[in-house]
């Protein structure tokens, strides 16, 4: 089972998708050997083989496939509306709060791709309906309008799998999503240029792999691949 966005489908030239656990990647598909960073690989220049670069995105113009695997974390899929350009970002909150979504931006910006020009979708990822974090993790985020709920919310879509129970009476319900449109605006992305979609990894399906459920209930797979190419 796999899953796209409507924003990237409509792009002459562009394919995309963001697989389940049993589904295959493309063909020659180039992804790294993901551990939390900010750093943005240019396939192009990469001259080894797939997963022996450290990074945790991928920016190409060329017609390789490329690609991030998720456990929880966020997929985000970049095109230029042109066609000739795309990228493959994962981000877990420390790559997003160590400013990876600005860095793949960025380099839309070398390649004189105006940001007005881009269309990005976020794919299935933990929901705060699954996301809980201890009170401690508020310090991490000072200032007001912190991304995270106080109550619980309800599953953003109807769920085929028990939710995790609630762990701490003063946890907070991480919005991972929330943040990533909120970094993007914050880097000059308009809202209208994004789309999520609103699938939880955690409780919504066993197509998708979830570290979070994991953790609760024994699983064989929690990782699966999300992908983007020119054509």
């Amino acid at each position: 089972m796999s899953w796209t966005a409507r924003n990237l489908t409509d792009i002459p030239g562009i394919a995309h998708g963001f697989l389940g656990i049993d589904d295959a990647l493309p063909a020659n598909a180039f992804y790294c050997n993901q551990k939390h960073t900010a750093d943005i690989v240019d396939s192009g220049a990469a001259a080894e083989a797939c997963g022996d670069r450290v990074g945790d995105g991928v920016f190409t113009q060329e017609h390789t496939p490329v690609a991030v695997m998720t456990a929880d974390c966020l997929p985000v899929l970049i095109a230029s509306t042109d066609g000739q350009h795309v990228a493959a970002v994962h981000g877990g909150w420390k790559g997003l709060k160590a400013g990876i979504l600005g860095n793949a931006l960025a380099r839309f910006d070398q390649a004189q791709v105006a940001r007005d020009r881009l269309r990005i979708a976020i794919g299935p990822s933990i929901k705060p309906c699954c996301y809980e974090v201890s009170a401690d993790f508020r310090a991490l985020w000072p200032g007001a309008n912190p991304p995270w709920y106080r109550e619980r919310p309800a599953p953003t879509h109807p769920n085929a799998l028990p939710q995790p129970p609630a762990m701490n009476p003063d946890g907070l319900w991480f919005d991972l999503a929330g943040y990533g449109v909120r970094l993007l605006t914050q880097q000059g992305i308009d809202s209208a240029q994004v789309e999520v979609v609103d699938i939880c990894t955690c409780c919504h399906t066993h197509a998708l792999g979830s570290y979070r459920r994991r953790t609760h209930w024994p699983t064989t797979r929690t990782q699966q691949f999300s992908w983007i190419a020119r054509v």
